[in-house]
């Protein structure tokens, strides 16, 4: 059973947010939320929220990510029309167009810069949200997308914001994406020591229900690494 207020609503929602990545418990935060946007639809904070753990959804469930960024992408471009000065619009926006790219491969380059655009948005509003999210999903993009003049990737740029960003919020997740940034440069002695200091950060906070899978991927390029 869930809540009848829309304020326990969102505590359930939140409380699930912070302590689980189980697919059960995010299904059931999403309910949540669904039942919160019903009693009040026109409430930014709801809307927002709905989008957030819809994008958790899309990317812990694999064989239904399209569908859940698609609903996130959705429930965040109701959340920005609702405040477009609202950063958290725009940064779960971001992520559900960046998770589609991965799906539609067809629509990837159109959807990896309307990721940048929205990312850069939140950053312009909010940059110091959740230890500088809206430079990480920059930092990503550069990083992971095609580069020019196929798509929007840039090693360099990708450099300088998560070097900056790790200095101004030294927090694993700014940490595991600097080191990627060597990998994929073949910088690989600064890529393993970053990796290894992510793997030292003790499990608080958002860290222990998201440390886990960078974790296993900082331990699958180490072995890789070391080969």
């Amino acid at each position: 059973m869930l809540p009848e207020s829309s304020a326990e609503l969102i505590a359930l929602a939140d409380q699930i947010y912070m302590s689980s990545r189980k697919l059960t418990q995010l299904k059931r935060a999403i309910a949540s939320l669904q039942k919160a946007v019903k009693l009040k639809p026109g409430n930014y904070k709801l809307m927002w929220r709905y989008a957030r753990i819809l994008s958790v959804m899309a990317r812990y469930d694999k064989t239904r990510g399209e569908k859940w960024a698609t609903q996130g992408k959705v429930a965040a471009a109701k959340a920005i029309k609702l405040n477009p000065k609202g950063g958290e619009g725009h940064i779960y926006h971001s992520i559900c167009a960046g998770i589609l790219g991965k799906y539609r491969l067809s629509e990837a380059e159109d959807l990896s810069k309307e990721a940048l655009k929205s990312a850069v948005q939140a950053g312009n509003i909010d940059p110091a949200y959740s230890d500088g999210l809206a430079a990480r999903i920059q930092g990503a993009i550069y990083l992971y997308a095609p580069a020019w003049p196929g798509g929007v990737g840039d090693l360099d740029e990708a450099f300088e914001l998560l070097t900056k960003l790790v200095q101004e919020h030294p927090a694993p997740e700014n940490f595991y994406y600097l080191a990627e940034a060597h990998r994929k440069t073949e910088q690989n002695r600064q890529a393993a020591r970053l990796y290894r200091r992510v793997l030292k950060f003790k499990a608080r906070g958002l860290w222990r229900v998201e440390g886990p899978l960078f974790r296993r991927r900082c331990r699958q390029h180490l072995k890789q690494l070391a080969r």
